[in-house]
């Protein structure tokens, strides 16, 4: 996937730049599996706060390290 073209959409269509992901701080966001529907694959979802603003992100998880917690894996 190009970065550039998926941050450009979601910048489109949220009003925020993936970018913003690397200065969320991710240790202290509440995240938790998605189990809205039955998905083929695990998605996660994450709230965090920047400057009294809330951010929701989903994320889709295709590989899982041994030792991956949801606070440390979820922004690689």
């Amino acid at each position: 996937m190009d970065l550039d073209k998926a941050n450009e959409a979601n910048q489109a269509k949220h009003g925020v730049s993936l970018s913003l992901a690397r200065e969320l701080d991710w240790k202290s966001a509440l995240v938790w599996v998605d189990e809205r529907f039955e998905y083929d694959e695990l998605r996660m979802i994450a709230l965090s706060i920047k400057s009294g603003q809330q951010y929701l992100f989903s994320r889709t998880v295709h590989a899982v390290p041994f030792a991956c917690t949801p606070f440390a894996c979820w922004y690689e």
